[in-house]
């Protein structure tokens, strides 16, 4: 007789429609349009006492500065890629960006060490696209290799595109390395 009583109440509590935690309401957290029913309602945090992983890695002595507003078009010209540090990106703010280049093919300018390098395409190794879906674009100078490996995220406004991935700057001298996850968007 214990285990059928026992058995049932579980079911009960099983099936019950508790609201969604913190909110006293079981369908804040609804919204129709998506496939799943659920939408949150705020972006996650780590768990408390979590530290979030460093959006930068490496050991070359190169601090990424930023840009401190849009190169010029002597440098950009039409079509441009504009890569900020993950967590740092806003297409309003122009000094958020750590790298611009010319879309596909060109020069670009990169924000290290409170500097802005500008940096040729390597014709050599040009633009791939990598079996695993990674758009690579390398450019460099005397001092610099900068390899940009970039993941397609969807549409961004009328005429763009949205990346993440990450920009890894090589200390040609040293071969040491430091690398950034970014964000950012490739348009017109």
């Amino acid at each position: 007789m214990r285990y059928p009583l026992f058995l049932s109440l579980t079911v009960c509590f099983a099936c019950s429609s508790d609201p969604a935690p913190g909110t006293g309401d079981p369908d804040s957290y609804r919204d129709n349009s998506t496939t799943s029913g659920l939408a949150p309602t705020e972006t996650s945090q780590p768990a408390p006492g979590v530290t979030p992983e460093s959006p930068i890695s490496g050991d070359a002595n190169v601090e990424f500065t930023g840009l401190t507003g849009y190169p010029s078009t002597d440098v950009i010209r039409d079509c441009a890629c504009a890569l900020s540090i993950d967590g740092a990106y806003d297409e309003a703010d122009e000094t958020a960006y750590l790298f611009v280049y010319n879309f596909d093919e060109g020069p670009g300018v990169l924000g290290i060490n409170g500097e802005e390098v500008v940096l040729e395409w390597n014709k050599n190794q040009g633009t791939t696209d990598s079996a695993d879906g990674l758009d690579i674009y390398i450019h460099e100078n005397d001092q610099y290799r900068v390899t940009s490996k970039l993941v397609d995220e969807g549409p961004a406004g009328d005429e763009g595109r949205m990346y993440s991935g990450t920009v890894r700057v090589e200390d040609k001298e040293t071969g040491k390395w430091r690398e950034a996850r970014i964000m950012g968007d490739c348009s017109c």
